[in-house]
């Protein structure tokens, strides 16, 4: 899919021109007087990334432009870095407030590689006369993830969610993932299948472990590595932070699959001291595979606060059909804290004393 990151334009609408407002100049005339931009109001670099395309194959696509300004502007010249570029047809003046669109026909190096290159605008506006726009793709390079970087906010101490990040292949053949590795052992990838199909989505799972208990801003790398001869690894980051005002003693809930009735468990919060204990404004499960389950609010007692739980197995399921998450939002937080559900390993289950 095309995206244009940033709209297309020519200053910022704060500009104070001196000319009529209205009056129409040649392109070649004597600029306009021009009050100072504040760095603030100066249009960010451009970038359209045209995503997937095979090599050697055509895109041709449109870049919007828009004029902000209360004076007429010129295109004077579009100028692409490489001869993989072609302008197909340019707007060239702009009335006062006027949009329109540069198209640009692409065709593709023949070999695989991240394509970066920049078509240069030159105008007739004084403060504005170089436009860079870049332009990226992926020639030939066929999987990418949904999200480039992964920002799990702040953590209470404790927490360990697990996230689900979707892979897609827009490639015409099948890769094959090897394997994956993170730099930093606070967090371990898991991959929900190694065969991913052209044009399927595939997910990779990201855990918590209890090396990510310290507090403070953390980050991690994970590199994916597949058979795909044009694209070895593919990379992700993810940030996060941990706060130890709050502490989750039950990082995460187990669930005996072959239990046939019922199964109790606490979810412990304990408030560093000089704190209130949180309040809680909501606790629901989500995404809930082959249980059902409540939840309840028990009353504060210290330092500590409670959520009582109960989880049942649906009839006969296996293990791997297990899942779900439990979402407790407090009241002082953006975000709710998350705590997985997942199968017990070895059969028996392992509860919080009640």
């Amino acid at each position: 899919m095309n995206t244009l990151r940033r709209p297309m334009i020519f200053g910022a609408a704060l500009i104070v021109l001196a000319t009529p407002a209205h009056g129409r100049q040649s392109p070649d005339a004597k600029p306009a007087t021009v009050a100072p931009i504040p760095n603030h109001h100066v249009p960010e670099p451009l970038t359209y990334d045209l995503g997937y395309i095979a090599p050697g194959g055509e895109r041709t696509f449109e870049v919007p432009i828009t004029n902000p300004l209360d004076a007429w502007v010129w295109i004077k010249k579009v100028t692409p870095e490489c001869p993989c570029m072609e302008i197909v047809e340019s707007k060239c003046e702009f009335r006062p407030f006027e949009s329109g669109s540069i198209r640009i026909r692409f065709i593709a190096p023949a070999e695989p590689v991240h394509y970066f290159k920049r078509v240069h605008l030159v105008t007739s506006h004084p403060q504005f006369e170089h436009i860079p726009i870049t332009i990226t793709a992926r020639v030939g390079v066929p999987l990418t993830f949904e999200q480039a970087s992964i920002d799990l906010g702040t953590l209470v101490l404790g927490e360990r969610p697990e996230v689900v990040i979707p892979l897609i292949n827009d490639g015409e053949e099948t890769v094959r993932l090897a394997y994956a590795v993170s730099d930093n052992r606070a967090l371990v990838p898991r991959m929900a299948d190694r065969m991913v199909e052209p044009g399927e989505r595939q997910v990779i799972i990201l855990a918590l472990t209890d090396r990510a208990t310290t507090t403070g801003p953390k980050e991690a790398h994970i590199t994916l590595h597949t058979n795909c001869p044009a694209q070895r690894t593919v990379q992700l980051a993810v940030r996060w932070s941990v706060n130890d005002r709050l502490r989750l003693q039950t990082p995460f809930i187990e669930v005996d699959a072959s239990a046939s009735t019922a199964q109790s468990f606490q979810i412990v919060f304990e408030v560093a001291p000089g704190f209130l204990p949180p309040a809680i404004r909501d606790a629901r499960f989500v995404d809930l595979a082959g249980l059902t389950a409540s939840v309840v609010p028990a009353p504060p007692t210290g330092r500590i606060v409670t959520l009582e739980c109960e989880l049942e197995v649906i009839g006969h399921v296996d293990s791997d059909a297990i899942g779900g998450r439990l979402l407790v939002s407090l009241v002082d937080r953006d975000r709710p804290v998350v705590i997985p559900i997942r199968p017990l390993a070895g059969g028996s289950a392992v509860r919080a004393a009640r």
